[in-house]
């Protein structure tokens, strides 16, 4: 389903997500930052499911459900 070149796009969306996600605080932008904290969790639960690469362990099962619970 997933390749590395999606996880390194994942991860790029993930960096710019947490930046503007810091700047929209630091610069005191409220309605910003509220809609970009939560595709935090999101988009590091699709880097981390597209970096697998078909890996199956109990592990991946843990941080998984800790992804979606946070």
């Amino acid at each position: 389903m997933f390749n590395r070149r999606t996880a390194r796009g994942w991860l790029a969306a993930y960096a710019v997500v947490s930046v503007l996600d810091v700047l929209a605080v630091w610069l005191d932008v409220p309605a910003l930052a509220a809609f970009l904290k939560p595709l935090l969790m999101p988009v590091l639960l699709a880097f981390f499911a597209a970096s697998l690469d078909g890996l199956r362990h109990r592990l991946v099962n843990w941080v998984t459900a800790a992804l979606l619970f946070s």
